[in-house]
């Protein structure tokens, strides 16, 4: 990303930063000096100011390019080793599952020629889905393989006024994956014998007089990943509909899908560590065309443990400029010289948490170990560079510059809501400005207060 970009891109950074290279710009021409009294002097003059400014602006963005340098090549490693994991957890447990339900269509034969006779024959639905974590041994549990156990029970009635040669299709979730104890029951008759598998299906056949009703029974238990989901292909009457699902204790946050709420749709709801998470819908004589069920999603990014440690390596280079932006800002005000060497130290301060967490988390066990290990240097090497080499004042502010701007401002990428990411950030530079304004009347306060006493004393002198 260019300069020009960048600033485009984040308007609010680029404002600062230019602020911070222009008030210093400035500085630097105002500065008396008796080499300009002649024109060479003064090219010199301002040929030195620029060069001062343009290393200034220089660090800032150099020192951006280096954290967001840090960041693309730890979430390129992390994400290559993640999708060859999530791709071997995939082929082993099968990916999501979304049942649909049973298909029933009524054939009659007149005169020779077969036809459907169209009926809503499903009188009445009866599904139990129970599902528990498995426990893959992958950092921090973050795939969402599980197990599940699945009964559906329908009522099936002919409701033509002839007899129907009626077929039965069970589609099957898509995706290799193992069915075990599948079985299909008609009126407690084992239906093994008569299945046909074609594709993803399982088709048999019945003969149903007028009236006839037939209780099908269909269970298994298998594997999946991620989410389930009980859907209805096309849109129909449901009439006595009831559906359980069953989430075993332990669960992560989740997505429920619940065509009787809207408001849930996307809805992330935490289980209760410790307790079974139990949802039904109990439907009957509504028309719905939808899925119910659930998604398995954790509050970070699915699958990937290492997400929270990218998120927060994302926000380290903004908060480096205004780090430096900030400082230079408060120096100047506070009529400080800006060297080259405290330029540098606050560079390789900012530098330094990123380099620490993005090097030492694998090792560590994540983002906690790492950071407090990146904390501690960097309150070191700020200690060290900044104490006693800057008025007390401004060491102070240094200080809490560090704290905000290098340790506490990247953990902003564990907030996954932008809302509330954009009240953070407006929060944050109405603080900034408040205390760039409260900060100049208290150094012209000061001045003016020193000013006073100087001319008391002259006067008294006198």
């Amino acid at each position: 990303m260019s300069l020009f970009d960048w600033i485009i891109e984040e308007p609010s950074l680029g404002l600062v930063a230019l602020t911070a290279a222009v008030v210093y710009l400035i500085t630097l021409l105002a500065r008396r000096t008796g080499a300009r009294d002649t024109f060479w002097g003064w090219l010199r003059h301002i040929l030195l100011a620029v060069v001062q400014v343009a290393l200034l602006f220089g660090l800032m963005v150099g020192c951006r390019g280096i954290l967001i340098y840090v960041h693309d090549v730890y979430s390129r490693d992390h994400h290559a080793v993640l999708r060859a994991d999530v791709d071997a957890e995939n082929n082993q447990w099968g990916g999501s599952i979304k049942q649909y339900e049973l298909k029933v269509k009524h054939y009659n034969t007149v005169k020779s020629a077969e036809r459907i006779i169209e009926q809503n024959s499903i009188a009445h639905f009866n599904g139990q889905a129970t599902l528990s974590l498995a426990h893959t041994g992958k950092p921090a549990r973050s795939f969402n393989s599980y197990r599940i156990e699945a009964r559906y029970e329908y009522d099936v009635v002919n409701e033509a006024d002839v007899a129907t040669n009626t077929m039965f299709s069970f589609p099957l979730p898509r995706a290799r994956r193992l069915f075990e104890d599948f079985q299909v029951t008609m009126d407690g008759r084992d239906l093994s014998p008569e299945l046909r598998f074609a594709g993803e299906e399982v088709r048999w056949w019945l003969l149903m007089q007028p009236g006839q009703k037939a209780t099908i029974v269909v269970s298994y238990a298998t594997t999946g990943m991620d989410g389930y989901v009980y859907a209805l292909e096309e849109a129909r009457e449901l009439r006595d509909f009831h559906f359980t699902l069953t989430l075993i204790d332990d669960s992560p946050h989740y997505i429920l899908y619940d065509p009787r709420d809207v408001s849930m749709i996307g809805k992330n709801i935490g289980a209760e560590m410790g307790l079974d998470e139990v949802h039904v819908w109990d439907l009957d004589r509504v028309v719905v065309a939808a899925q119910i069920g659930m998604a398995y999603r954790k509050t970070k990014i699915p699958y990937n443990p290492f997400e929270d440690i990218a998120r927060t390596l994302a926000f380290a280079p903004n908060g480096y400029v205004i780090l430096a932006a900030l400082w230079v800002l408060s120096t100047l005000i506070r009529r400080e010289p800006v060297t080259l060497f405290q330029l540098a130290a606050l560079s390789g301060i900012g530098c330094l948490f990123s380099l620490v967490v993005a090097g030492t988390a694998d090792l560590l066990g994540g983002l906690t170990g790492s950071a407090i290990l990146g904390g501690v240097l960097v309150a070191l090497l700020a200690v060290v560079l900044f104490h006693k080499r800057v008025k007390p004042l401004l060491e102070v502010l240094t200080y809490l510059f560090v704290a905000l701007f290098t340790l506490a401002y990247p953990f902003q990428g564990l907030i996954f809501d932008q809302q509330r990411l954009n009240t953070i950030k407006a929060i944050l530079w109405g603080v900034i400005l408040i205390y760039l304004f409260g900060l100049t009347v208290f150094t012209q306060f000061q001045l003016h207060r020193r000013r006073l006493r100087h001319s008391l004393a002259e006067n008294i002198s006198e």
